[in-house]
């Protein structure tokens, strides 16, 4: 899944100075509220995501995969 998204923070059009002054001027636009919001989703994501104990665990998953998988070469 995406890291940031529109509820959570604002997508940049990376390099683009013009599209960094646009978004910032919405932001000062946007009501506490929503800030607020946006804010206590990207908390959460973290939360979720970037923990030490979210990390292992789908550290453990991918490497559980890895060895479940069969790593043979089909010979033709």
């Amino acid at each position: 899944s995406e890291l940031v998204n529109l509820e959570n923070g604002w997508l940049v059009q990376a390099g683009s100075e013009n599209a960094f002054k646009y978004s910032m001027l919405q932001f000062l636009k946007e009501p506490a509220e929503r800030i607020d919001a946006r804010k206590q989703k990207a908390l959460q994501k973290v939360r979720e995501q970037f923990t030490w104990r979210s990390l292992v665990k789908r550290f453990i998953l991918n490497l559980e995969e890895a060895i479940n998988t069969d790593h043979t070469l089909n010979e033709a």
